[in-house]
Formats: structure tokens, C-alpha cells, sequence
């Protein structure tokens, strides 16, 4: 049943899905919908705007507010009567507080800091290679990348050797032409330099860059797809959501350690377990605290 006016806020890792994707289904219940994209990416929604008045759309049934941030977004939150939030935590907050003055409802995805868990039965080759993918894939800047790995002893070194092979065989820079480069730029500087802070705190604590560990040579915001070993839960890397291309790998004794690490997070978004027991694979699934959680896949 359409509630009226919807207000979506998007995030700008992916301007067109994860804005006007949200968008989609209050229209198709019947509701107007306005949408304040992020101030980075807003021109992905104006286009889209244009394109549907072109199709027929009737007049000031989508709209877009384009602006900054906090100002922008609390005169929407106080015009509509649904409120969908793509970003980060904090922002979420904020979000939720000012739509408690009205009461008016709320749904968000926020941050994730996405658990991968590899057992001793696992395939290997295929955990390695969704790990090199799921942590690297938009330069790590989606909200359920892989961005912390936690492997059983028995096979940590392997998975390790795996993981280091493909991670130092990707290609990164400025692309001339397409499937030139296989991680591109940072979207902004201040995630650059958020980045570098979690990289450099980790090894301050004691963690290895075995490969990458550095911004990038310009032009562009660009830093090293960077593999992170001998990291622990004192380390931002392995707690605080990154959202860049990093992966923290920590070796565990046992599945229930790999567990209890897992959900030692204020975030819950998704996870992985890779094992070649299916159904083991989902009895594990289960214990985590995410709001997905895949066997033998990710995202």
C-alpha cells in the first residue's frame, strides 16, 4: 500500500543501483518519491530523472533534490512520509534521529565490516579467488565487500600463498581502453585517506602489508590493493568498516573462534562460510550475527 511521499538518500559507491534502485519499488507500490543523491554522484539521478520524463512519467512524481548533505537531507527527511537510507553508520544515526521528531518510519542498509570464514575443508582455489574478488571488486567500496578473512590453521598458509599470487597479478591505474585494469581509483580523497589510516594503524600494531600497503601513483585517488596478515581485533582494520581495497586475513584454531571473532562487531550486514560440507557450511551460517550469510559465495 503507497504511504505518500517517500524520500530516498543515496550513497555515492554506486549511484544508480543503490539510489535509484530503492526507488523502484515505491514508485511500483504507487508512491511519489524523491531522491537526494549523494553530493559526490548527482548526476547519475538527474539523468535518470530526464530519462523518465522522457518515457511519460507524470510531473512531481520523481523528483530529485540535489545539495548538501545535512541540510538537503533534513528538509527531506521532515517533508515525506518514508524515509530509505543507503551510507554509513554515523550518517544513519542521524538519519534515524531526525525522522524520530516526526515519526516518521525508516529503512536503512549501513555499514558492514563482512566476515569471511574458511575452513579446512574448503575449496581452496575458489575461496581464494571470491577473496582477491569480493575485497577488490569497485576498489572494495561496496557496503558487502569481503573486508576481514579468518582461516583455519591447518590451511591458512595455503590460502595465504593463494590469496598473495592472484592479489599481486591485479592491475591497477588510470584505464586507456576497457579490461585494462582490474582495480580502479578511490572515489574521493577523504576515503583515500581513511584508508591509509586503518593500513598504517595496523601495521603500528604489528600486522604485515605483504602486498600493497600504499596510496597509489597519481593522477587519481588511487591506493594498492593491499593483503594485510598478523592482524588481531586491535587493529581498526579488522573492526571498522574500510571501505576500500584491503583484506585483513587472521589464521584461527577453530571454526568456533572463526564465530565468536565474527560476531565481535557492531556491524551485521552479510558473511561468507566456505566449506565443502553444505550443510555443516549452513549449520555455521546460522551462528552468525548478519543479515545474510552465504555458503560457498559471497554477496
Amino acid at each position: 500500500a503507497p504511504v505518500g511521499v517517500v524520500g530516498v538518500i543515496g550513497p555515492w559507491n554506486y549511484p544508480l543501483t543503490n539510489s535509484f534502485g530503492d526507488c523502484i519499488p515505491a514508485l511500483a507500490a504507487g508512491n511519489a518519491v524523491i531522491l537526494k543523491p549523494a553530493t559526490l554522484t548527482p548526476m547519475t539521478s538527474m539523468l535518470m530523472a530526464e530519462g523518465l520524463r522522457e518515457c511519460g512519467l507524470p510531473e512531481d512524481v520523481f523528483g530529485v533534490a540535489v545539495g548538501e548533505g545535512s541540510s538537503i537531507g533534513n528538509a527531506l527527511i521532515d517533508a515525506v512520509d518514508f524515509v530509505i537510507f543507503t551510507g554509513s553508520t554515523e550518517v544513519g544515526k542521524k538519519v534515524m534521529m531526525r525522522a524520530a521528531e516526526t515519526l516518521t518510519p525508516t529503512a536503512m542498509e549501513l555499514g558492514g565490516k563482512d566476515p569471511m570464514i574458511v575452513l579446512e575443508d574448503a575449496n581452496l582455489a575458489r575461496a581464494a579467488n571470491a577473496a582477491d574478488h569480493y575485497s577488490m571488486q569497485n576498489g572494495g567500496q561496496t557496503c558487502i565487500s569481503v573486508e576481514r578473512v579468518y582461516v583455519e590453521e591447518p590451511v591458512y598458509d595455503d590460502f595465504v600463498a593463494r590469496v598473495t599470487e592472484k592479489m599481486r597479478a591485479l592491475r591497477q591505474g588510470v584505464p586507456g581502453g576497457p579490461a585494462q585494469v582490474d582495480v580502479g581509483a578511490m572515489t574521493s580523497p577523504d576515503q583515500t585517506d581513511l584508508v591509509e589510516e586503518q593500513v598504517n594503524d595496523a601495521v603500528s600494531h604489528g600486522a604485515r602489508a605483504v602486498v600493497g600497503g600504499h596510496r597509489g601513483a597519481g593522477p587519481g585517488d588511487f591506493f594498492e590493493p593491499t593483503l594485510l596478515l598478523d592482524v588481531d581485533h586491535s587493529m581498526e582494520a579488522m573492526t571498522e568498516e574500510t571501505f576500500g581495497p584491503t583484506l585483513p586475513v587472521m589464521k584461527v584454531a577453530d571454526v568456533d573462534e572463526a564465530v565468536r571473532l565474527a560476531n565481535d562487531s557492531p556491524y551485521g550486514l552479510q558473511a561468507s562460510v566456505w566449506t565443502k560440507d553444505v550443510e555443516r557450511g549452513e549449520q555455521i551460517a546460522r551462528r552468525i550475527e548478519a543479515g545474510v550469510v552465504c555458503v560457498n559465495d559471497a554477496q
